[in-house]
């Protein structure tokens, strides 16, 4: 099983994110089982979970497909089941502290955007945390990690990869900004 980016992305940390990841408590190759995390409970839990992240326009092209969903959505389960509940902070000498939780329970009230950014993407987006209390964590399908604003900052390409969204978010660099909430695609509560 893997993703279009070939695999687990903790496979492929670089030095700076894998002591980032350590000091909150990451042990490599050993799976978290506090809090309720998706990936605990074997692959019915981790579908019900995925599922609530898909638009019905998704779902109906792969009804019934439930193992092609878990190939695809792969990288987040590894993320997730390695890394849920950590927190991850950078203390900057300005006095201001970046954070990202690793929890994706926190995206569940946010299940439209996701959807709406699977659909207009073509790809599966799966809440993986939540940056600053100001914006959820997705990660794709092909391993490209994106922030979709709660309060209406649109939708940010942090990264390239897991890799590089985990220093983008903690040392506050430049995000690309995607179109996707214009007129390509409607945030609003619908």
């Amino acid at each position: 099983m893997s993703s279009l980016h070939g695999g687990n992305p903790l496979k492929q940390l670089s030095m700076q994110t894998s002591a980032i990841l350590n000091d909150a408590g990451w042990r490599p190759g050993i799976p978290r089982r506090r809090g309720k995390s998706p990936c605990n409970g074997g692959d019915s839990k981790w579908l019900q979970f995925a599922y609530q992240f898909w638009d019905d326009r998704l779902k109906s092209s792969l009804a019934g497909l439930d193992q092609e969903l878990l190939e695809r959505s792969f990288s987040a389960r590894c993320v997730l089941s390695e890394c849920f509940g950590l927190e991850l902070n950078k203390h900057h000498p300005s006095g201001m502290v970046f954070t990202a939780i690793l929890d994706p329970g926190i995206g569940i009230s946010h299940a439209h955007l996701c959807k709406k950014l699977s659909l207009e993407l073509s790809l599966i987006c799966l809440p993986i945390g939540e940056e600053l209390s100001q914006a959820i964590i997705t990660l794709a399908e092909d391993g490209r990690v994106f922030t979709i604003g709660c309060v209406g900052s649109g939708v940010y390409l942090i990264g390239n990869n897991f890799d590089e969204a985990i220093v983008n978010i903690l040392f506050n660099n430049p995000r690309v900004p995607m179109s996707l909430n214009d007129s390509d695609l409607q945030f609003d509560a619908s």
